[in-house]
């Protein structure tokens, strides 16, 4: 497999080791960005 490259389009993810309580507080934001790396929207769960 090749390395990312300019003009690939990538998925990062974070991931991070909460207790039971802490997960139940959490509230993940998802970003989409465009082309030009500029957020176009924002999920929160």
């Amino acid at each position: 497999a090749r390395l990312a490259q300019r003009g690939d389009r990538l998925i990062v993810m974070a991931f991070a080791a909460v207790t039971p309580e802490e997960a139940q507080k959490h509230h993940p934001v998802v970003a989409i960005l465009d082309q030009e790396n500029r957020i176009t929207e924002t999920i929160r769960g």
